[in-house]
């Protein structure tokens, strides 16, 4: 167990040892609207912070907690835990490959101009998908979408927002003539 202040190194490591597999250009660069650009850019070094981390072995996960922040490119990820699920092993006698990311407790999201909060999110690495959980809320600039989850393929753009016991809210403003000159 790791303990006391900043423990960015380990999850660091663990991420750039783990090829995932090609992204398209949109995912890439972070296009896509409200909802298409939110993820994790492939070959950028990660550094996670946090007061304590945990590593499980035989449970093959590590565990960050108590105000967690990770960092990648221009990507912020806040929270209150983090648990990093993996297949493989540490010693290098097999292939080390993260599965599962996934944020629990006042979990906001930033790339860029656009932002996501929730109360949990989770990224499953191999199919590229990002899910917001509770009180789901994707921002970019004036324009807003709120829902109880939100599923993100990162790949495709493609979005689903799920009202829960509500309904989805969506506010679009659109450009004011000023704006719509300058493009």
């Amino acid at each position: 167990m790791f303990r006391e202040g900043a423990v960015p190194v380990l999850l660091c490591l663990l991420l750039l040892a783990s090829p995932a597999p090609p992204t398209s250009g949109a995912a890439r660069h972070g296009e896509g609207g409200v909802s298409g650009g939110l993820g994790l850019v492939e070959g950028e070094p990660v550094v996670v912070e946090a007061q304590e981390a945990e590593l499980d072995p035989e449970a093959r996960r590590l565990e960050y907690r108590g105000d967690v922040v990770l960092r990648q490119g221009n990507l912020v990820l806040r929270s209150d835990k983090l648990s990093v699920d993996f297949q493989g092993s540490l010693d290098g006698t097999d292939r080390f490959e993260i599965v599962r990311l996934r944020a629990t407790g006042g979990v906001v999201l930033e790339q860029g101009g656009r932002k996501a909060e929730a109360r949990e999110a989770e990224f499953r690495r191999r199919e590229r998908v990002l899910v917001l959980r509770g009180e789901a809320r994707l921002l970019e600039g004036p324009n807003r979408v709120d829902g109880d989850e939100v599923v993100v393929e990162l790949d495709s753009g493609r979005s689903v927002v799920r009202g829960g016991k509500g309904r989805v809210r969506a506010v679009f403003v659109p450009p004011t003539d000023a704006a719509r000159t300058t493009r």
